[in-house]
C-alpha cells in the first residue's frame, strides 16, 4: 500500500516536471531569444568559428573571456560536428537542462526526506516562492526564469549542484562513485558557472561539517581541491582572472540590494519550516545553508561588494527545499512510521501553520511569474506586443536578415541595445561590450566612447576619430527615432528590418 502511494506521487512529481519542461520547450520553440541567450549564442558562434583560439566575442579583442566554459565548448562541438546553428544548438540545451533539473532535484530531496510528496511541493516552492514582484536573473530558478533561460548554463549548472549536494548528503563512507563526484563535478561547476559554484560550494562545506565525521573531512575536501586545481587549467578562460576581479560585476548586481522585499518578500513564509527544523535538529544543513546565504547577501551589501547577491540562491533553495519538505511531512497520515516521516505528536499548531504557509507562498508566488504565462502563449501577436503589463521583457526584434551584408568580425554600433546584443551571434562585434567581460579592461573608455559616436553633440572630427579607432563600419539606427542629421549625412542606408535601419558609414 505505501509503495503504490510512494508510486503515485512519483508520477504526480513527474507529471509537474513534464509541464515545466513543457514551458520551456513551447517558450523555445517560438524563437523569442532574448536577455543572456546572446551572449552565450555568441561565445558558442565564436568557438565554432575557431575552436583552439577564439577571441572574445563581444568586442573581438583577444583576452580571455569567462563564458569560455566547458558548457560553451560543447555547443560549439555540436555546431562543428552536426553541420547545424548556435540556435538550434541552445534549443536542445533549453529542453536537456531543465529534464536533468528536475531529476537532480529529484534525487536532493528523496536524500532530505523520504516523504512521498515531498519532491512535489519542493518543486512548486523552487519555482514559485520568492517575492511579489516578477523578475528573471540567471541562476534565480523561478518559473519567471526558467521559460526564458531554461538553455543558459547556470540551470545544468545548478543540476550539478543538486547532484552534488545530494551525494554529501547521503554518504556513509568515501565510495568511488562519491570520490569520482568529488572529482569532477566541483571544478565543471566552477566553469560552468561561478556564482552557482559559490552556492553549492557553502552548501555542500555545511552538509559535510554538520553530517560527516570529522575524521572524513579531508577526505572529501582533498577531491574537491584537486577538481577546482584541474579547473584552473582549463585552457579557454583565465579563472585567475575572473575570481580576481568578481567587482567588475557589481553595477549590475545592485539589483539584488533593491527592493528587497518585493522581490524576495514570499520567503519570508518559509520561517516557520527552518524554524521547525532546526528546533528538531540543531544541525540541519537546510537550516543553516539559508543563514548562510543570508549572510553572505548582507555582508555583499555591507561591504558594497553587490556581486555576493548573487549567493541569494543557496538561501532561496535550502529554504524552498525545507518548506515543502515540511509541508509534505506534516501531512503524512500520523501512523506513516514505514516512511520515518511520522507527524511528530503535540505538534498540530507547527503543522497547521507549515501546511498554511506552503499553500500561501505557492499560491502568491505563481500569480508573480507573469513572464512565464506571457511567453507560452500560442498568440503571437500577444505574445510579441504585450498591453497587459505581464511581460517582463519583450520578445527582441528579429534582426538577423539585417546582417547579410556584413562580413563576420566587422565592427557594428546599434542605437537600441537589444539590437546590440544579437551582434554577437552573427560574429559581429560592437565598440563597447554588451555584458560585463573582466578582460576588456578599457571598458568604461570604450562605453563613453560608444556614446559620443551616436552623440549629436559630438564633433565631425571626433565622430570620425573614433568610428577610424574602432573600425567602425556600419551603424544600426532605430526606425521610431528620427534619423540624426549628422548620420543622414555621414551614413548610406542599406536595409531596414524589424523598425531597424542599417546605415554604411565606411
Amino acid at each position: 500500500m505505501q509503495k503504490d502511494r510512494m508510486a503515485g506521487e512519483t508520477v504526480a512529481y513527474w507529471i509537474l516536471s513534464s509541464l515545466v519542461v513543457l514551458a520551456a520547450a513551447v517558450s523555445t520553440a517560438h524563437g523569442d531569444w532574448v536577455s543572456d541567450s546572446w551572449i552565450h549564442l555568441g561565445a558558442i558562434h565564436e568557438m565554432s568559428r575557431d575552436f583552439w583560439s577564439p577571441v572574445e566575442p563581444l568586442v573581438g579583442e583577444d583576452v580571455p573571456f569567462p563564458y569560455f566554459s566547458p558548457w560553451t565548448a560543447v555547443g560549439a562541438l555540436g555546431v562543428r560536428l552536426f553541420s547545424v546553428t548556435p540556435f538550434q544548438v541552445l534549443a536542445v540545451f533549453a529542453v536537456v537542462s531543465p529534464l536533468v533539473l528536475v531529476h537532480s532535484l529529484h534525487r536532493l530531496v528523496r536524500a532530505v526526506s523520504p516523504a512521498p510528496w515531498a519532491p512535489v511541493a519542493v518543486l512548486a516552492a523552487l519555482l514559485t516562492v520568492w517575492g511579489t514582484r516578477a523578475f528573471f536573473w540567471s541562476g534565480f530558478l523561478s518559473l519567471n526564469t526558467l521559460v526564458v533561460g531554461s538553455s543558459w548554463p547556470s540551470v545544468l549548472a545548478t543540476a550539478f549542484w543538486f547532484y552534488l549536494w545530494a551525494a554529501v548528503w547521503t554518504s556513509t563512507r568515501m565510495t568511488r562513485g562519491l570520490i569520482a563526484t568529488l572529482l569532477v563535478v566541483p571544478g565543471v561547476l566552477l566553469l560552468f558557472h561561478p556564482f552557482t559554484f559559490l552556492s553549492a560550494a557553502t552548501a555542500c562545506a555545511i552538509t559535510v561539517l554538520l553530517r560527516w565525521p570529522r575524521q572524513r573531512w579531508l577526505s572529501g575536501a582533498v577531491p574537491s581541491l584537486i577538481s577546482v586545481g584541474l579547473a584552473a587549467l582549463w585552457p579557454w578562460m583565465s579563472l585567475g582572472d575572473l575570481l580576481d576581479n568578481p567587482r567588475g560585476f557589481d553595477g549590475f548586481h545592485v539589483f539584488f540590494y533593491d527592493d528587497v522585499m518585493a522581490k524576495f518578500g514570499l520567503l519570508l513564509l518559509t520561517i516557520p519550516a527552518i524554524v521547525l527544523r532546526l528546533g528538531r535538529q540543531r544541525t540541519d544543513p537546510l537550516g543553516w545553508s539559508v543563514l548562510a546565504g543570508v549572510g553572505i547577501w548582507a555582508a555583499g551589501g555591507v561591504l558594497h561588494v553587490e556581486s555576493l547577491g548573487r549567493v541569494i540562491p543557496l538561501a532561496s533553495t535550502a529554504a524552498a527545499v525545507a518548506l515543502g519538505v515540511a509541508a509534505a511531512e506534516a501531512l503524512q497520515p500520523a501512523d506513516a512510521g514505514s516512511t520515518g516521516t511520522a507527524r511528530p505528536r503535540g505538534a498540530s499548531a507547527a503543522r497547521i501553520v507549515v501546511v498554511l504557509a506552503w499553500v500561501v507562498a505557492v499560491a502568491v508566488g505563481s500569480m508573480t511569474q507573469s513572464n512565464a504565462w506571457s511567453r507560452i502563449t500560442v498568440d503571437d501577436a500577444a505574445r510579441r506586443n504585450p498591453d497587459d503589463g505581464t511581460h517582463l521583457i519583450s520578445p527582441y526584434p528579429v534582426v538577423t536578415d539585417l546582417w547579410a551584408s556584413i562580413p563576420s568580425g566587422s565592427v557594428v554600433v546599434a542605437r537600441d541595445p537589444r539590437v546590440a546584443r544579437q551582434l554577437p551571434a552573427s560574429g559581429l562585434f560592437s565598440v563597447a561590450p554588451q555584458w560585463p567581460s573582466p578582460g576588456v579592461t578599457d571598458t568604461p573608455r570604450r562605453v563613453d566612447d560608444e556614446a559620443a559616436i551616436l552623440s549629436a553633440k559630438t564633433s565631425p572630427e571626433l565622430r570620425e576619430e573614433l568610428l577610424t579607432r574602432y573600425d567602425v563600419g556600419w551603424i544600426v539606427w532605430p526606425d521610431a527615432k528620427k534619423t540624426p542629421t549628422w548620420l543622414a549625412e555621414l551614413g548610406v542606408p542599406l536595409d531596414s528590418v524589424a523598425g531597424q535601419t542599417l546605415y554604411d558609414v565606411r
